[in-house]
């Protein structure tokens, strides 16, 4: 999982495969021996930071603005729901352009993110990088609600990457609350 990205550029599923296994470990390690835990001190960072790896690469390059399919309307007006893979023309990651890895989709990066209990176990130097990749990606699929207890916990330590988040939570939440956009679904 670690050098997954360098490895496999171009299978984001088994990269995805991969945080979701170390995920389940990690945290399974935790619940069931923490004590064992302490013994893999390195470990829990190692694979947190994978995750970190991951999640500013998908942050940065994937295009999705959801988890899920998004609502569309055809030209008569008609209300359709498309993936991802269909709004692409099929395959996604088909449309990359040369040897570029492929992004794992951020709701997918997202739901394989370390836990509290692994983020605890973390040094207080790294952690708000991880809070602030969540909040960043819940962001990036526009679920400002998620990020917003995210935002918060950055703003208590760093008020500049907290500024960000912010200006970007406002235009997340004008987009989803914007009362004239259903202006824009028919001419």
């Amino acid at each position: 999982a670690s050098t997954a990205l360098q490895s496999n550029p171009q299978a984001p599923e088994a990269r995805l495969a991969n945080l979701k296994v170390q995920k389940t470990v990690v945290e399974s390690l935790l619940e069931k021996a923490p004590e064992r835990a302490k013994a893999w001190d390195g470990m829990p960072r190692m694979l947190a930071d994978a995750w970190l790896r991951e999640g500013e690469f998908s942050r940065q390059r994937d295009s999705s603005s959801s988890r899920g399919p998004r609502m569309q309307r055809d030209r008569y007006g008609n209300m359709y729901y498309m993936s991802m893979d269909e709004r692409m023309g099929g395959n996604r990651f088909q449309q990359q352009r040369g040897n570029q890895p492929m992004p794992i989709s951020s709701g997918d990066v997202l739901e394989s993110a370390p836990g509290e209990e692994w983020l605890s176990r973390l040094d207080d130097t790294i952690r708000p990088k991880f809070i602030a990749m969540y909040a960043q990606l819940s962001l990036k699929v526009g679920e400002e609600e998620k990020a917003f207890p995210y935002i918060e916990r950055v703003a208590a330590g760093h008020a500049d990457l907290a500024k960000d988040l912010v200006h970007e939570f406002i235009r997340v939440w004008t987009r989803n609350n914007d009362p004239n956009a259903s202006r824009s679904y028919t001419s």
